[in-house]
C-alpha cells in the first residue's frame, strides 16, 4: 500500500521528469497528487480527533493452540475506514513476549484473531492504530494506552491412575461430603428416611418421627477427604517454567480428579510468601484452580513447596504426596516414581502407571 510519503516522493519524480522533458502535464499532475496527500493528510487528521479505540475480549478463557477474538471498538461508535493495529503480548506466566501487526477491514468494530500456542496467562497491550482514508493513501496514527488479559489453558493428556482400594475407602476429615454413601460425620445429614431393623437408636430423628407419625431415621454424611496432593517445583532444576510443566501439571490433576481421587494442588505463592494449595475434586475446581496457578506460576517462587507444605501441614493425615519438579521428575515421598519427556508429554504420561 502507497504511503503519504510514497506519494509525496511520486509527486516529487514526477516533477523533476516534467522539467527535464519540458511537459507541462508531468508538472501538473506532480502539483494534483502533492495537494491530493497534503488535503488527504489534513482531512484524516482533523477526523481523528477525539476518535479513541477500546479493545474488548468477550472470552477470557481459551485452550492451548485456539483461536482468541478480540474486538477493536470505536468508543463512539463512528465508522472507521481501513486500520492496522499493532499489539504486544506478553505471557507473563512464561515471561515470553510477542508482537503482531495486523490490517483490519472497515466497519464500527474489527475482529482481531490471535492464536496461542502456549499455555499461561497473556496480557494484550494495544500500541498503536493506523486509521487510513478512503483512497489507501494516508494514515493517522492513534497511540493506545489499554492493556486486556486472558488465561489459555494447558493442553490436557489422559494419564494412567490406578485408584488402590486404599484410596476408595480412606477416611478424614473434609468440607465436602459424599453424594452417594453415607458415612460417620453428624455435623451434615446424608438423608433421611424410614426406619428399618439394625437401625441404632441414636440415628433416630425423634422430633421429625413425632410430627411424621412414624419412626424417621438421620443417616450421617461421608466427608470426601483428598487422598492426594501434588505439589509443585517448577523452578528447582530448570529455573524457568516451560509449556512442558504446565501440560503435565493440567494432564495429572484432571486424570485424578477424572480417576474420582480429590487431591490438593499446592505451590509455594511469592505473593504471599507461603504455601498455596486448592482443592480438585471437580471440573470447576479443576478450571477455577488453573485460572488462578497460571497467574501464580509467573512469579519465582521464594520458597521450597515440600518442605513449607511438611511444615504447615504436619498433622494432616493424607495417602499420597507427589512432587512434580522442573525437570518433569515425579517424586513421591523421596523416591522418585517417574520422569516425563517434555518433548513429548502425552507419550509420556501413557506409558507411566501411577498407583494413588
Amino acid at each position: 500500500m502507497i504511503s503519504f510519503w510514497g506519494t509525496i516522493i511520486l509527486a516529487g519524480v514526477l516533477l523533476y521528469m516534467g522539467m527535464i522533458y519540458e511537459s507541462t502535464s508531468l508538472a501538473l499532475l506532480s502539483c494534483a497528487a502533492a495537494v491530493f496527500a497534503v488535503l488527504s493528510l489534513c482531512i484524516t487528521f482533523f477526523a481523528s480527533l477525539g476518535r479513541k479505540f477500546v479493545l474488548e475480549i468477550p472470552i477470557s478463557m481459551a485452550q492451548q493452540g485456539g483461536k482468541v477474538k478480540l474486538y477493536l471498538r470505536e468508543a463512539n461508535m463512528r465508522t472507521h475506514g481501513r486500520i492496522k493495529v499493532k499489539l504486544i503480548l506478553t505471557n507473563t506466566t512464561l515471561h515470553k513476549k510477542y508482537k503482531t501487526k495486523q490490517v483490519l477491514g472497515a466497519g464500527k468494530k474489527a475482529c482481531v484473531t490471535l492464536t496461542a500456542e502456549e499455555a499461561g496467562r497473556y496480557e494484550v497491550q494495544l500500541v498503536w492504530v493506523k486509521v487510513y482514508d478512503a483512497s489507501g493513501l494516508v494514515s493517522v496514527k492513534k497511540r493506545g494506552k489499554q492493556t486486556v488479559s486472558f488465561v489459555v489453558l494447558p493442553t490436557i493428556y489422559p494419564a494412567n491412575i490406578r485408584l488402590t482400594e486404599a484410596a476408595r475407602n480412606f477416611v478424614g476429615d473434609a468440607e465436602v461430603y459424599d453424594t452417594l454413601r453415607s458415612g460417620h460425620d453428624p455435623a451434615e445429614t446424608f438423608k433421611l428416611r424410614a426406619f428399618r431393623d439394625g437401625d441404632k437408636l441414636q440415628n433416630i430423628h425423634w422430633k421429625l418421627s413425632a410430627k411424621e407419625g412414624e419412626l424417621i431415621v438421620r443417616e450421617k454424611s461421608l466427608p470426601r477427604a483428598c487422598v492426594a496432593v501434588l505439589l509443585l517445583e517448577p523452578f528447582e532444576e530448570t529455573k524457568k517454567l516451560t509449556d512442558a510443566y504446565l501440560r503435565t501439571v493440567a494432564s495429572l490433576s484432571f486424570s485424578m480428579m477424572d480417576a474420582g481421587c480429590p487431591h490438593f494442588v499446592a505451590w509455594s505463592s511469592a505473593r504471599w510468601q507461603d504455601v498455596v494449595r486448592m482443592r480438585v475434586d471437580d471440573e470447576e475446581s479443576f478450571y477455577e484452580c488453573f485460572l488462578y496457578l497460571l497467574e501464580e506460576l509467573g512469579v519465582e517462587q521464594a520458597l521450597k513447596a515440600h518442605e513449607r507444605y511438611r511444615e504447615k501441614y504436619s498433622a494432616e493425615v493424607i495417602l499420597y504426596r507427589y512432587l512434580l519438579r522442573g525437570n518433569l521428575e515425579l517424586v513421591l515421598g523421596d523416591d522418585p516414581v517417574a520422569k516425563f519427556s517434555p518433548e513429548n508429554v502425552e507419550k509420556s504420561l501413557a506409558d507411566t502407571e501411577l498407583l494413588v
